[in-house]
């Protein structure tokens, strides 16, 4: 089951990856042998971008169940990356307006790419926009924002503002904590740093600005620690939020439950010495086992997958 491929097609907006290399690669892999099945899901799983079927789309395809797919094949490799996306419980969450980034992005792409999604659009058009989370979803959604028309568009980030430079603390070949500013940064919006979201405002079930206050980072027992700014409480006006702070763990219904495969201590699929789980039919590779990360891991994970699988068989 592959999910770095569903990702790049759905999830990374086109201004970042032209499709058609995604579609070349396909082309490469069908003649090489590989067969492909979309539109296919594991009995009650939902993989799909926008909460949908496996492949994205409106869940009416076929259902596999994880008995078939074991009496059917020598073994099994669980790609599905690590799509429960993390969510806020705060005041006013209920207001219509707060969207999941994922469910933003799939959307415009599947847009883009043609396809009759039958859900009602969710545009940035006119609106005023709040991105929640500083990493690269969250640029993203900026640049996306803005090539639909956004009237303004603000993205908050809790933690403070990296600084430009490596820091002494951090010599190569350690991955430096330094301040990235991708093309939709260029292209336009606010960058706030330091920023706790507070409450969502709205009137009429309908979203009209979220509460928001500053925070400070101290360090404490070696563990950075937040505290709230006294009477730094503030609105930004807003009638889109976007949701971009990052996915907990894999889904651990559907496929991960069907297959009774156990789980590790931050809910993701435990596989024991290289990618095998619970299930002796069952491997695992990718964020599914990893958590969220880059494609890049996820790819390199699935070809050392594969060869291990190889070897195994």
């Amino acid at each position: 089951m592959a999910g770095a491929a569903l990702y790049v097609r759905y999830g990374i907006p086109d201004f970042k990856l032209d499709k058609s290399f995604i579609d070349r690669r396909i082309k490469i892999m069908e003649t090489e042998g590989v067969i492909f099945k979309t539109g296919a899901r594991i009995g009650s799983a939902r993989y799909g971008f926008g909460a949908k079927g496996a492949d994205g789309g409106n869940g009416s395809g076929s259902i596999i169940s994880a008995k078939e797919l074991e009496s059917s094949f020598d073994l099994v490799l669980l790609t599905i990356g690590a799509r429960e996306p993390r969510d806020v419980t705060l005041p006013g969450r209920e207001n219509s307006g707060i969207v999941q980034a994922l469910d933003f992005l799939s959307l415009q792409n599947r847009i883009l790419g043609g396809e009759n999604t039958g859900l009602e659009p969710i545009t940035a058009y006119g609106k005023r926009v709040v991105v929640i989370g500083g990493g690269d979803t969250g640029s993203d959604c900026v640049g996306t924002a803005n090539r639909q028309g956004a009237m303004r568009v603000t993205q908050i980030e809790v933690l403070p503002k990296p600084p430009e430079h490596r820091a002494d603390a951090e010599p190569w070949p350690l991955w430096p904590k330094v301040l990235k500013t991708s093309s939709s940064h260029l292209e336009g919006g606010e960058r706030l740093w330091s920023i706790n979201t507070k409450a969502f405002i709205g009137r009429g079930g309908k979203l009209e600005a979220i509460k928001a206050c500053r925070v400070d980072w101290t360090e404490k027992d070696g563990r950075p620690v937040m505290s709230e700014v006294p009477g730094s409480d503030f609105e930004i006006g807003a009638d889109l939020v976007l949701l971009a702070m990052g996915f907990t763990h894999v889904v651990q219904n559907g496929a991960v439950a069907d297959f009774g495969l156990d789980l590790d201590e931050r809910g993701n699929i435990r596989t024991r010495g290289s990618f095998h789980t619970s299930n002796p039919k069952v491997w695992a590779a990718g964020d599914s086992r990893n958590g969220a990360s880059l494609v890049v891991r996820a790819i390199a994970d699935g070809r050392a997958a594969a060869e291990a699988m190889v070897k195994a068989l």
